[in-house]
């Protein structure tokens, strides 16, 4: 009849033993799916292969019989691989799967030489026969990419036992896909029944959910599960994203770069769930933090050879070529994109990097706005995000503004919510407009108002917009305000995983305010892990009061490969380009400041106040600087 739900529990229940490493059922289905084989059905041989593909080096296989008098009876085999020779063989019989899962797993145990805790395998899975079943045709269904059968599948195992704390993790899992409100309720569930599974499963729970919740515990947890569990790719996946929310992308390359090792075989096929895609996609990120865009762009490069159907990769290498100036390139790639993918075609966040990356935001904001308005709620918050971004680089503040205050006004259904970016547009845009004061109690008043499914979540919530109303103290010169300030940044972001160094960049301001220059310079390094582009923008103001403008320059540079949204929306390449042509003219190097001085004057030439008259500025120090050549 075949191993049926036997192979899961008997997989879980030996990877309770010391000194056995154990493929999950959960990885070898995984592989069988990335290999097309039948998942409801497999072959001797598909099975063999996968767990070969996925590290092990020896093989359980065999079948349960029913018997006359209604007991169970499981043969298994013991094969080493590749070889197939037959290490042993193994009959059990049982009142039920769960007794002869315990069994057969005290008979291997004691051959292999290892030792078993203690305790039944339903103990750490579930006492339903019948929650099994569902289970396990969850994760065929999960792994299958559907994700709407393989929920369902996941909250009817759930039904039939309340406490299968692997049924609501994977059942998070899918919903993610389906239903994120769900999603979110599922992966609650699953933390707190956690102490119910397994030491390998209750580690893959709970680093899962620390990533999900933004939660401090994210890296420990992570790390434990990439050590005593390293054939599971999430173990090394999951630490490798969590060393990037911590500030530590360097040492995130190896973790993610081993995700891309042993789960080559993700590449051949185009399902959703790609962890080898996740891995490149956070190494091209990891090598931006750590500013270096040539290895960047050469892994993302290599996934495009991977994978040249998917338009995934070829969106991420478009952008690794137009912040290394390859615009041509990043325009075909950019085309390849909309060839895989019609969906992508006028897409408003495409066109602001492809444009703005070339300083050419006047092109963006009129290729955003011939886009119209449009009927999807999310699209048309999408378009004034960018729009916004597009106009901010312009110095067209009041326009920003109105697009700002637009999508305040567009809700976003369900929940009938405001959209956040809306809210950090106004005050961003307030700030620039150098009304720090109305932007600081535009984001006290936000910050008392938000929600998150759990506190890690709101705390990094939190701590993000105190950190940019810390920017807004700072402008409005209030040092006693920012003081406290930092310390309430300090105390929240310890709750977050992502927001452990944000207080670094509140100190650094305080103390930039207060002329304490070797402190401020100090504080906002600490605070450069945290990706936030404003901390190297007044990294290089205090160096230029230290009079060391070379090492400005640098920071600056830095800064300008940067995006245009997350951590960079919080500055303008314009302003950039404005503190870099002082900088680069305090160096004494004319022709470089020239430059920058010349992208000002082309940006901020339809400028509003104040504005414009840093344009008029950087105009006569460009003449200046042409006379003098």
């Amino acid at each position: 009849e075949g191993l049926g739900p036997v192979a899961d529990l008997l997989a879980t229940s030996l990877a309770r033993a010391q000194g056995l490493r154990v493929i999950s059922t959960a990885r070898v289905y995984e592989l069988l799916a990335q290999m097309g084989g039948d998942l409801q059905h497999p072959t001797p041989a598909d099975i063999a292969g996968a767990a070969r593909l996925a590290g092990a080096s020896q093989l359980i296989d065999g079948g349960v019989y029913s018997l006359p008098d209604g007991r169970l009876r499981l043969d298994l085999r013991r094969i080493r691989l590749p070889a197939g020779e037959l290490m042993g063989s193994y009959t059990i019989v049982g009142g039920d799967l769960f007794a002869l899962v315990d069994s057969g797993t005290v008979r291997f145990v004691r051959d292999a030489g290892a030792r078993l805790a203690a305790g039944s395998i339903a103990d750490v899975t579930t006492s339903s026969e019948v929650a099994y079943r569902f289970f396990e045709e969850g994760l065929r269904q999960y792994f299958r990419s559907d994700f709407d059968h393989a929920h369902r599948q996941f909250e009817a195992a759930l039904r039939e036992d309340s406490t299968f704390a692997m049924a609501a993790f994977y059942g998070g899992q899918a919903a993610n896909w389906v239903d994120a409100a769900r999603s979110a309720v599922l992966f609650d569930r699953a933390r707190k029944l956690a102490h119910h599974a397994s030491d390998r499963e209750r580690l893959t729970i709970l680093a899962g959910f620390a990533l999900k919740a933004n939660h401090p515990s994210g890296l420990a947890v992570a790390e434990t599960l990439a050590v005593r569990y390293p054939l599971e790719l999430e173990g090394h996946l999951y630490l490798g994203s969590a060393r990037i929310r911590t500030g530590q992308a360097e040492a995130a390359l190896d973790p993610l770069r081993r995700v891309v090792s042993l789960d080559s075989l993700a590449f051949k096929t185009l399902r959703p769930r790609c962890l080898a895609c996740d891995a490149l996609d956070n190494l091209s990120f990891a090598y931006s933090a750590i500013d270096s865009s040539a290895a960047a762009l050469r892994y993302t490069k290599r996934w495009t050879e991977l994978q040249p159907e998917s338009p995934r990769p070829w969106l991420t290498l478009a952008f690794h070529q137009v912040t290394l100036g390859q615009t041509d390139d990043a325009a075909r790639s950019l085309r390849r994109v909309t060839d895989l993918d019609a969906t992508m075609q006028d897409n408003p966040g495409q066109l602001a990097y492809f444009w703005i990356r070339q300083d050419r935001a006047d092109v963006a904001e009129a290729e955003i706005r011939r886009l119209g308005a449009t009927a999807v709620v999310h699209d048309r918050l999408e378009r004034l995000w960018f729009l916004a971004i597009a106009l901010r680089e312009q110095g067209k503040l009041r326009a920003a503004l109105a697009a700002a205050h637009e999508a305040r006004r567009t809700r976003t259904p369900p929940p009938d919510t405001v959209s956040t970016e809306a809210i950090l547009t106004e005050a961003q845009v307030l700030l620039e407009a150098g009304q720090p004061q109305v932007a600081a109690a535009v984001l006290d008043s936000f910050a008392h108002t938000l929600t998150a499914p759990w506190p890690s979540a709101r705390a990094s919530a939190t701590a993000w917009v105190l950190a940019h109303r810390a920017s807004a103290l700072f402008a409005a010169g209030d040092t006693n305000a920012l003081a406290e300030l930092a310390d309430s940044v300090e105390l929240i972001g310890r709750r977050a995983l992502d927001r452990q160094h944000l207080h670094h960049y509140a100190r650094g301001l305080l103390y930039f305010g207060r002329n304490d220059l070797e402190k401020a310079a100090q504080e906002l390094r600490a605070a450069l892990p945290t990706g936030l582009t404003r901390a190297r923008y007044h990294l290089a103001q205090v160096l230029l009061r230290m009079n060391r403008p070379s090492e400005a320059v640098s920071q600056l540079q830095v800064a300008l490969r940067g995006s245009i949204e997350g951590g960079g929306f919080y500055t303008t390449r314009t302003h950039l380009h404005e503190a870099l042509a002082i900088a680069w003219e305090r160096a004494n190097r004319a022709d470089s400041a020239a430059a920058h001085y010349r992208i000002v004057v082309r940006s901020w030439r339809q400028a509003d106040p104040p504005l414009r008259i840093r344009r008029e500025a950087a105009a006569r120090r460009l003449q200046a600087l042409e006379r003098s050549r």
